[in-house]
């Protein structure tokens, strides 16, 4: 916390996941939609300390998140239709520095052209 300003920001970091749900996937959603619960009752909790939590939830990424994928049978994403790292980053940085009147409670950041986000 910085205590001049006695402004923190808590940065939780859900998926999609979180906002949807596909089949045969019920555990991993639950977990997701629990952490946006959680986000959201901590940031309740945290307010009249100073403490603001802001919630990333961001769609698919070029990372080696899916190299585990390969050669399972599993629909892998076109990687020009995912979202560089950074761009998700710089969305951290912009929650930390809206001014301490403002709570940025949840971000949903994804690539424009994902396909998950058009079923």
């Amino acid at each position: 916390m910085n205590r001049a300003l006695r402004i923190a920001l808590i940065s939780e970091h859900a998926s999609p996941a979180a906002v949807r749900a596909w089949a045969n996937t019920n555990p991993y959603h639950a977990s997701k939609w629990g952490l946006v619960g959680f986000s959201r009752g901590l940031g309740g909790e945290g307010r009249e300390h100073g403490i603001r939590v802001t919630t990333i939830i961001p769609g698919g990424m070029r990372t080696h998140f899916f190299d585990r994928f390969v050669g399972q049978g599993i629909p892998l994403p076109d990687p020009a239709k995912l979202q560089d790292p950074a761009t998700v980053a710089a969305s951290i940085v912009f929650a930390a520095r809206v001014p301490p009147e403002s709570a940025p409670q949840e971000l949903i950041l994804t690539p424009m052209m994902e396909t998950s986000w058009l079923s």
